[in-house]
């Protein structure tokens, strides 16, 4: 017959089952939280270099902009932006290594995108400056050259941009299944729970 002692026992070994569901269950919950907040954590990163490229594009397109402002209407105050987005331009150029070291891959089209801006720089904007107003074909020749290299520059870093929206996309997605994944699984360790309350219920003697 069944002695208090034993009861206990009983009871006891009785919840050993629900236990070790109850633990497998926390450990899946467990992983599949670290996982939708490692995709999110990518996400942010993404989102960051997508900043930054766009930054980069919009500097470049602002400074083109400028020189063309200045050799049409030879406005000194066009010349503001221009050296406002040479000086950011710069900046990023000296801080390359540090800022894309997670994506070597990029890092060398934004490093070659930078050249071509300082290229530009070099060979049409500062010799338009100089010349101030010049013969306006001189000034339409020097700003058709250098179109090209400007083109080529925002295609590069379009590129980068173009690659980050697609990372921060599926980042997004396979973040979005593991929260499904973590919610699914915090449902089974519930019903689990449940399940073996009522049968610890129906169990004579208990």
């Amino acid at each position: 017959f069944w002695t208090p002692r034993r009861l206990r026992a009983r009871t006891l070994l009785s919840y050993l089952p629900a236990l070790l569901v109850t633990i497998v269950a926390a450990i899946l919950v467990s992983h599949a939280f670290s996982r939708a907040q490692r995709y999110s954590d990518q996400v942010l990163v993404s989102t960051r270099f997508l900043s930054i490229a766009n930054e980069l594009r919009a500097r470049m397109a602002t400074a083109q902009s400028a020189v063309r402002g200045f050799a049409i209407t030879g406005d000194e105050s066009y010349l503001e932006p221009y050296h406002d987005a040479e000086t950011a331009l710069r900046t990023r150029f000296e801080t390359l290594n540090e800022v894309w070291a997670a994506r070597p891959h990029l890092q060398e089209r934004v490093t070659r995108a930078l050249r071509l801006f300082f290229e530009w720089r070099e060979t049409i904007a500062e010799p338009v400056i100089e010349a101030r107003r010049p013969p306006a074909a001189e000034t339409i020749h020097l700003i058709v050259r250098g179109n090209p290299l400007m083109d080529q520059a925002d295609r590069l870093v379009a590129e980068v941009a173009r690659e980050e929206r697609e990372q921060a996309r599926l980042a997004r997605a396979v973040g979005a299944h593991e929260r499904e994944h973590l919610a699914r699984a915090q449902v089974d360790v519930d019903v689990a729970q449940d399940v073996r309350l009522a049968d610890l219920q129906a169990e004579p003697g208990l």
